[in-house]
């Protein structure tokens, strides 16, 4: 692999909408990874929450009450900036209305083949720190 690849596997743990593009659960796929929760549990969890505060499911708000995530919406890194800096934790990034997660340096994505193409000379417009060191 070249250096200037970003690593991307392949994930999408929702089995009943293969097509992310068309599900836009890119939020409740990168929830999935980082809690090792199923898609289901994850979908509940977030619209009952909230339901409970009037807003969407995946609504930042409703993702840090439900799951204690660390938010920082004072980016604005490029993608690949940003997992060329954080090669060490566990964070979402979001960029725009989609959401992935970043493991150790590597993205996981439902659309691996062309995620480098799309998103990495966009900015993260906010992360969720899950663990970092």
């Amino acid at each position: 692999m070249s250096k200037n690849l970003i690593p991307v596997i392949e994930y999408n743990p929702n089995m009943t909408c293969r097509n992310a593009k068309k599900s836009k659960d890119s939020m409740i796929r990168s929830i999935c990874k980082v809690t090792n929760l199923d898609w289901e549990e994850v979908y509940n969890r977030l619209c009952k929450r909230g339901l409970e505060m009037g807003c969407m499911p995946d609504c930042t708000n409703v993702v840090v009450k439900e799951f204690g995530f660390k938010l920082k919406d004072k980016c604005r890194l490029k993608v690949k900036k940003f997992i060329k800096k954080h090669q060490v934790g566990i964070f979402i990034l979001v960029v725009g209305n989609y959401a992935f997660p970043l493991t150790h340096g590597a993205v996981w994505d439902a659309d691996s083949i062309n995620f480098e193409k799309e998103f990495k000379n966009c900015k993260v417009d906010k992360y969720f720190i899950i663990e970092d060191e």
